[in-house]
């Protein structure tokens, strides 16, 4: 953390060496990668409680599931307000702010509980969902300055922390319950206001420590590389870097590029039918017992988060659409194979539910870098922002959806109707590759930056 990185430019001011911006990536992921820690710790530990604290306050599961919808909504509409304030200001202003708004709703969620006021609960629940999407923002900001070889080796580093969160937000959710008896709270509330103070250590942690933003420098590099490509350019040296596109722009860029719909088409569609089956899984084992589903659920989160960094590596080593096309055969027989599986079927399941996982890490982090890799850097910050836009919308659909697939369908055609979902992406994903569209990537569409 040198003064020479400190005083790296922002905008326009020249391009700084090369040696410098491999310092300031490996400085951005370190910060990435710890706020990340506190963010993830703190979406997990209300996780845990959520569907309690508001069944609790609505005295009717109905009620109770207008929170997690609006929950939801908040997800979808924070990322595309947080995806224009990247767009105007950088990176550190808005995912800084995602988490204080985030910290806000903790507060509001714990005097809500402590007053049993539901729709209190229900504003508190819309802020606090702010959280995520800025989790899911932040893997975005690891590959601003990286070089084409590791886009999605840093993608996963950052999906990767993660794990931390799952593993341990319940446990901390359990000390938060106690601490909130010994104030005379209910328990639930605990959970909210340790979620509170992990965000606020998480948004204080990227104001102070990602300087320079990286989005910012990454703009700063591409308009020195005009320059010295076109000399002519009647741009003067040191003007102010070139404003972002804003979200209209980004989705014509998604538009123009056939590789990056795929990405995102791809990464949709396994995130929908992930969710689906996820979150019905434990119904379809009602009757064998709690452990057996918590060992099934914690199978299918390893898969999802503990073996990102070597997704990440692979894909950047042998092709981010090869890996997009696995991912998506992958996702297939995981449902094919929970199709197959009783409720009682507990192994079977257990290897249905973890392939299924690893399937989704492969879409989400392949996906996203392959995504990156066809979008040029001017409209990236915009069109990243619609692809988040996107997948949470996808989980909202698979949300409302899926429960009414369950009831009238069953758990097996449950499975059917996610391999039918994901067939389409997997055509096209493979039909692209034999096609050589994995040997085309976007000229200059990478920073120089290392790590």
């Amino acid at each position: 953390m040198t003064s020479a990185v400190n005083a790296a430019p922002e905008a326009g001011a020249g391009a700084p060496d090369g040696e410098l911006v491999a310092r300031v990536q490996r400085r951005t992921v370190r910060t990435l990668l710890a706020s990340q820690l506190f963010g993830s710790v703190g979406v997990a530990m209300a996780f845990a409680v959520s569907a309690l604290a508001a069944t609790a306050l609505a005295h009717s599961a109905t009620r109770a599931g207008v929170a997690q919808g609006i929950s939801a909504i908040g997800t979808i509409v924070a990322t595309l307000v947080l995806a224009k304030l990247t767009v105007r200001s950088g990176r550190r202003p808005a995912l800084s702010l995602g988490y204080l708004i985030a910290a806000v709703g903790g507060v509001v969620c714990v005097i809500a509980i402590a007053q049993r006021h539901f729709v209190a609960f229900v504003v508190g629940s819309a802020l606090f969902a702010v959280a995520s999407a800025t989790n899911l923002q932040a893997r975005f900001a690891a590959v601003d300055l990286a070089r084409a070889g590791r886009i999605s080796t840093n993608v996963s580093l950052v999906v990767w922390m993660a794990t931390v969160g799952a593993v341990l937000g319940p446990q901390l959710a359990t000390a938060g319950g106690y601490l909130a008896r010994g104030v005379d709270l209910p328990p639930w509330a605990g959970a909210y206001a340790l979620s509170a103070l992990a965000f606020l250590v998480a948004a204080v942690i990227l104001a102070v420590f990602l300087r320079p933003d990286p989005l910012r420098l990454a703009l700063s590099l591409t308009d020195a590389e005009a320059r010295r490509r076109d000399p002519a350019s009647p741009r003067p040296e040191g003007a102010p870097t070139r404003t972002p596109a804003g979200l209209r722009e980004g989705i014509a860029a998604i538009r123009s590029s056939a590789t990056a719909m795929i990405a995102l088409g791809a990464a949709a569609v396994g995130q929908a039918v992930m969710i689906g089956l996820m979150i019905w899984t434990p119904l379809h084992m009602a009757d064998s017992g709690q452990g057996w589903i918590g060992v099934v659920l914690s199978g299918h989160l390893l898969g999802m988060y503990a073996f990102a960094p070597l997704l990440g590596w692979l894909a950047d080593r042998v092709g981010k659409l090869l890996m997009v096309a696995c991912g998506c055969l992958l996702m297939m027989v995981s449902l094919a194979l929970a199709g197959m599986a009783t409720g009682q079927q507990h192994i079977l399941l257990l290897v249905a539910l973890w392939l299924l996982g690893v399937a989704w890490a492969l879409l989400l982090i392949t996906g996203s870098g392959l995504f990156t890799e066809h979008i040029a850097p001017s409209h990236r910050a915009a069109a990243q922002g619609v692809f988040d836009g996107v997948v949470w919308t996808a989980t909202a659909i698979a949300n409302a959806v899926t429960g009414w697939l369950l009831d009238v369908a069953g758990y097996t055609l449950l499975c059917v109707g996610g391999m039918v979902a994901v067939a389409l992406p997997a055509t096209v994903v493979w039909l692209r590759f034999f096609a050589g569209a994995h040997r085309k990537p976007l000229q200059g569409d990478t920073a120089s930056g290392e790590g």
